[in-house]
C-alpha cells in the first residue's frame, strides 16, 4: 500500500496543472538546440553557442573557430564527457569540440550537408550519427566510430529528412529514425546499428 501511495504522489505531482516555469538561457531567445551532460549545459541557435556550468544561472558565449554568420542548428554533448560538443550547421558544415567550447575545428571528412540531427552513442563518445536532408537535398544518416575521422553512410532504404535519431539507453544496438519528405517517409528501426 505504501508504494501505491507513493506512485499516486508522484504521478499527481508531474500531471499537476499548476507547476511553475520560469525563462532561461541566453537572454536573446534564438535558441534551436540544447544539450546536457553530466557537469554543463549548452544551447544552440542563430547566436551560436553557450554555455553554463551553473544549472542555466548564467552562460557564455563559446563561438571560437565557428563561421559566422553563426547558424548552428543542433548540439550534442556525450553526457560522460560534456567536454566533447559536436555542433551541425544548416550548409557550413560540422565542428567538434574537446575543450567544452573554447574552441571549435571543422569536420572536413563529413560527407554530408544540411544537418538536422546529431546523436552521440551513450556508451562510446567516438560514435557518432548524423541525420541530413533538406527540401533541396535527400538526406541520409551518417555514422563515425572514431570522433568524425572515418564516415559510414547507412543503407536506410529510403532518403528524405531525418526527423530525428534516438539511441535506446539500455543497448545502443538499437537505433530509431524518422524519415519526411522521402518517397517512403515513416519511422525506421535498426537493431545492429
Amino acid at each position: 500500500p505504501l508504494i501505491y501511495f507513493f506512485i499516486f504522489i508522484c504521478a499527481s505531482n508531474i500531471f499537476a496543472g499548476n507547476q511553475t516555469w520560469t525563462s532561461g538561457g541566453p537572454a536573446n531567445g534564438r535558441e534551436m538546440d540544447f544539450a546536457i551532460g553530466k557537469n554543463n549545459i549548452y544551447t544552440s541557435g542563430y547566436n551560436g553557442v553557450w554555455k553554463s556550468n551553473d544549472k542555466g544561472i548564467s552562460w557564455l558565449e563559446k563561438n571560437n573557430g565557428l563561421p559566422t554568420p553563426y547558424d548552428v542548428n543542433n548540439i550534442e554533448t556525450d553526457f560522460n564527457n560534456d567536454s566533447l560538443v559536436f555542433v551541425g550547421t544548416w550548409d557550413k558544415g560540422l565542428y567538434k569540440s574537446v575543450d567544452g567550447g573554447d574552441s571549435w575545428f571543422k569536420i572536413n571528412s563529413f560527407p554530408g550537408n544540411y544537418i538536422r540531427k546529431l546523436k552521440i552513442d551513450p556508451s562510446n563518445g567516438n560514435i557518432l550519427y548524423v541525420g541530413t536532408g533538406s527540401g533541396y537535398q535527400s538526406g541520409t544518416i551518417y555514422k563515425t566510430v572514431d570522433g568524425g575521422n572515418n564516415w559510414q553512410e547507412l543503407d536506410l532504404g529510403t532518403k528524405g529528412i531525418i526527423a530525428y535519431i534516438t539511441i535506446e539507453p539500455t543497448n545502443s544496438q538499437i537505433i530509431t529514425t524518422g524519415i519526411i519528405s522521402s518517397p517512403s517517409p515513416g519511422r525506421y528501426k535498426s537493431k545492429d546499428r
